[in-house]
């Protein structure tokens, strides 16, 4: 994973590719401990989950896997049963990662303040600039994601991470199985029990969909996870 700072307290520009033990070596007041803070706390940061689940949980492809899965379609005699196949994976996954874009976005202020223990985060924006820019990336940077530091912190490129055909949600009716496959390997399975009740279904469904956040993290940046832990908050 590539870590690259502009304008960060006294960092003027940083490029780090961290490999599996990174050391940071220079004069004291250059800005080694204000990079390894920086990367640490964007490893540890959790999203909002409040409104990752409840923007998951309205979102009209989660509700047709729990219908479908559940058989509540066909016993209402509507024939909405999900067609799963990369199409609806991939509109479904770039949905959770915009909204995983803004549950970040929405903490990532008062991580910045607890973690450099400042007032106000335009105190780490390096003396005579106007702003702060970190790109979280991989190795060759065909896939980044941008962290914009000034009054605000803005993020933008989490729902660029995936490509359309690498992704497949598929549910096994025959063998009460849902299963994640990345590039046709399946990755993570989820035995549906026949006779859960749609309220507990609700609950796996979530869960399965966030397990695929770090997921699409780990894959598409060599190695970075925001830490998001699967945690159902409904």
């Amino acid at each position: 994973m590539r870590f690259i700072v502009k304008n960060f307290g006294p960092v003027k520009y940083a490029d780090i590719t961290l490999g599996d033990f990174t050391v940071f070596i220079g004069p004291g007041g250059t800005g080694k401990s204000y990079l390894a803070y920086l990367i640490w706390m964007l490893q540890e940061m959790e999203p909002d989950w409040d409104i990752l689940a409840d923007k998951i949980y309205s979102l009209h492809e989660f509700i047709d896997i729990v219908l479908t899965i559940s058989g509540k379609y066909e016993k209402l005699g509507f024939n909405e049963n999900v067609k799963f196949d990369e199409n609806f994976t991939y509109r479904l996954l770039t949905k959770v990662m915009e909204i995983a874009q803004e549950a970040h976005e929405k903490v990532i202020a008062q991580y910045f303040k607890d973690t450099f223990r400042v007032g106000d985060i335009r105190e780490l924006i390096r003396n005579g600039a106007n702003f702060c820019e970190i790109k979280i990336c991989n190795n060759d940077l065909s896939k980044c994601i941008d962290i914009k530091l000034d009054e605000k912190v803005k993020i933008k490129g989490l729902d660029e991470l995936i490509d359309k055909g690498e992704y497949l949600i598929d549910f096994i009716k025959s063998k009460n199985k849902l299963v994640l496959k990345y590039k046709d390997a399946e990755v993570y399975e989820k035995y549906i029990s026949p006779n859960i009740n749609v309220g507990e279904l609700s609950g796996i469904v979530y869960n399965f969909i966030t397990i695929v956040i770090p997921h699409i993290m780990i894959t598409h940046l060599d190695g970075f996870c925001g830490c998001v832990k699967n945690s159902n908050k409904k």
